[in-house]
């Protein structure tokens, strides 16, 4: 589009990109860098192989970390407690082999029972354990009669009621579990869904293709309804005694009940079973908002898949391997078949492709979660996983990956903090973990579970180091926080803003300045942002000494501001103290560039003046509209023009600017836009409702306190 007049309009060109694959070795196009970028905030090190991390219900200063050889972790007010809240490696070692790295037994998954915090629930202070051990009485044994080397079991256990961050080691239960021939494939995830019910995926029994002593033919395991290997299963894991009134019935053992709406209910079929045809669903989670199962499910030799789980749902395994045909004499994948044969659901695809990746891109999917949490907002809604290495001898270099589950597209994580944007020292991706307010972290390790390699991060926003020189602070504020004056920009989407009796800091996007101190979601730290990374951040109150307005001892101190939603660290320091709690009674030097709207305003008017609470005062233009309320044309609307600018009419809310083609012109497009801001990327197209060669451009002003409008003249 070619453009005329006083106004840019921005062209964008579109192009096509050609996709070559080798016929023999790339199964599909390899994962593209996204565009969010991490920083990995080390929250614990020096564990051996931490593979899963979980909060209790409602709770939200504590994180509960699993470590593969048989450790319960709790991670409260910055650290980890130095004793575990439960140890139970003598249950789950032997069978684990402690020392191997590639060892897939041990304690696996943890899942609180949704009554954990409930006084009044039969499952208060109530949690479950997913792990191998050695073998007992198995509720279902290894098929075929097998040899059976051990047992995977979900156990329960109860928290002390003395010590809320101890579980009773004498008050296991064994709910269910399952003799295994082969050490490979026990699946992992225990989860409660939004329905009550726990969530277990296992394996198909292990070895590779389906096929093995503990394998039953024909078609394997993950296709066969009589056993519950290769399946999603679910049950009701409290005692039935606990629970008389419900209409489910008990299980054999007589340790939990099943669910009558499980879809399998036939003579010989294994009623547990909710969905079917998996080979090693290692991890997977509820979305927290809406309550989808996502599955991560653990590839063979070529394709690793994501999948959204539905009830009565067959997956493919081992007729398919992603979207492709598997060959369980051979091993091989064969075409691609989407759709074929019919019955079988394939991964999770959308109008930019499938969610799934062959092994150019990793050797082994692990599943995480949907993030639903708030510091890092462009994340929100996308499922982020990882892969546990890119190379396999040895295994080293693990991966980060999010989804978009609606476009079906998969995009690597960038890490600017690292060497060549890859996990340091060989670091593989063993697990991932969500605390109770959505945030997600990475478990990851270089040893195995009995070193000291692992390591958990949070995953955070790319740090932004705002370079500039420390920010002054002397004299007073004045009451309204939206005033040049009072603000400094950060970035394109966060200021810092301050006002009388709204807090001292507090961040342009946050709604409603209701804090009496500096917001939650920010962190404070004596130094400069030199050295940002190794300083020690605390909360406002205790690094000020816990003084209402902050004790003169920060005067004259540099100091960093963390701010959590964006990552960013500030260099900040207090020229003078008021004492005031309100934090009303100081203000500062500019130090920061100028908002879009404080560069538009000195450009046309200069320095403004305000005069005090007359119903003009930030009538910057003279034109007799209040409230901030402006109209910007690319020039000074006082300014005269060669060009005839319509002028805008305000009534019942509304501004609207109309007017006539000129006789004669054609080929022209009008155009105008609104804004409140003036940032470049927030302009927005106002639809033209008049007809012919009548233009009539209308926008509601409605409760924005100040409004920018422009017109787009442009040719085809």
């Amino acid at each position: 589009m070619k453009t005329s007049g006083i106004f840019q309009f921005v062209r964008v060109l579109a192009g096509t990109l050609a996709l070559a694959m080798a016929a023999n070795a790339d199964f599909v196009p390899a994962i593209p860098k996204g565009d969010i970028a991490l920083q990995l905030k080390p929250l614990a090190t020096g564990l051996g192989a931490p593979d899963y991390a979980i909060s209790p219900p409602g709770d939200t200063g504590r994180l509960f970390l699993l470590e593969q050889k048989g450790l319960i972790l709790i991670f409260q007010n910055g650290a980890v407690l130095p004793t575990p809240a439960l140890d139970m490696q003598s249950l789950v070692t032997p069978p684990t082999n402690v020392a191997s790295a590639n060892e897939e037994r041990g304690l696996l998954g943890l899942a609180f029972h949704p009554g954990f915090s409930n006084a009044a629930s039969p499952g208060f202070r109530t949690l479950y354990t997913y792990n191998s051990q050695p073998l007992g009485t198995p509720t279902y044994a290894a098929p075929n009669n097998a040899t059976q080397n051990y047992m995977n079991a979900i156990n329960e256990w109860k928290v002390t009621a003395a010590d809320p961050n101890v579980i009773d080691p004498l008050s296991r239960r064994e709910v269910i579990s399952f003799g295994k021939n082969a050490s490979n494939h026990n699946g992992g995830t225990i989860a409660f869904g939004p329905d009550g019910y726990l969530y277990l995926g296992l394996g198909d029994g292990g070895n590779a293709n389906d096929v093995g002593p503990s394998h039953l033919e024909p078609g394997g395991n993950a296709q066969n309804l009589t056993t519950p290997l290769g399946k999603m299963l679910r049950i009701d894991p409290l005692l039935p005694a606990l629970t008389p009134t419900s209409g489910d019935q008990a299980s054999t053992n007589g340790q939990y009940r099943i669910p009558a709406t499980n879809p399998f209910q036939a003579a010989g079929q294994v009623k547990e079973i909710y969905a079917y045809g998996f080979r090693n669903p290692y991890r997977f989670a509820f979305d927290r908002l809406n309550g989808q199962l996502i599955v991560a499910d653990v590839g063979q030799n070529m394709i690793e898949e994501i999948d959204r789980v539905t009830i009565g749902g067959n997956y493919g395994w081992a007729v398919k391997e992603g979207d492709f045909l598997f060959n369980r004499a051979t091993g091989a994948a064969g075409a691609r078949s989407p759709g074929v044969p019919v019955g079988l659901i394939d991964p999770i695809s959308g109008p930019a492709g499938t969610l799934e990746y062959d092994h150019d891109d990793g050797i082994s999917i692990t599943g995480g979660f949907v993030y639903r949490g708030s510091l890092i907002p462009a994340l929100y809604g996308k499922y982020v996983f990882g892969d546990l290495a890119l190379h396999s001898g040895p295994r080293a270099d693990g991966r980060l990956f999010y989804a978009d589950l609606d476009t079906g597209l998969i995009s690597e994580f960038l890490l600017p903090e690292f060497a060549g944007g890859i996990l340091p020292n060989g670091l593989t991706v063993h697990g991932f973990g969500e605390d109770g307010n959505g945030e997600l972290h990475a478990l990851v390790t270089n040893t195995p579970s009995n070193g000291a390699g692992g390591i958990v991060y949070a995953l955070r926003n790319a740090p932004v180091i705002w370079n500039g020189p420390p920010i002054a602070f002397s004299k007073a504020a004045s009451a309204d926080f939206t005033l040049p004056q009072n603000q400094d920009r950060i970035t394109d989407n966060v200021w810092i803003t301050r006002a009388n009796s709204q807090g001292i800091f507090n961040i342009k996007e946050e709604p409603g300045f209701t804090h009496t101190l500096s917001p939650v979601g920010t962190e404070w730290a004596s130094g400069t942002t030199a050295n940002f990374s190794t300083l020690t951040y605390t909360d406002w109150e205790t690094w000020t000494g816990g003084g209402g307005g902050g004790p003169p001892s920060t005067v004259g101190q540099d100091a960093v501001l963390h701010i959590l939603k964006g990552n960013i660290y500030i260099d900040i320091k207090f020229t003078a103290w008021g004492g005031s709690a309100s934090g009303g009674l100081f203000s500062y030097t500019r130090s920061t560039p100028l908002s879009p709207i404080e560069t538009w305003r000195l450009l046309h008017f200069g320095i403004i003046t305000n005069t005090g609470n007359a119903a003009n005062s930030f009538d910057f233009d003279n034109d007799g509209l209040v409230n901030l309320i402006e109209f910007g044309f690319g020039l000074n609307p006082k300014q005269g023009s060669s060009v005839a600018l319509p002028q805008p009419v305000l009534a019942g809310g509304n501004l609207t600017v109309s007017f006539s083609q000129p006789v004669g012109v054609s080929g022209i497009i009008y155009g105008a836009e609104w804004s409140t801001t003036l940032e470049p990327a927030s302009w927005t197209a106002i639809p033209d409702t008049g007809a012919g060669t009548g233009h009539v451009f209308q926008v509601s002003v409605g409760a924005n306190n100040r409004l920018f409008m422009r017109y787009v003249v442009s040719t085809p």
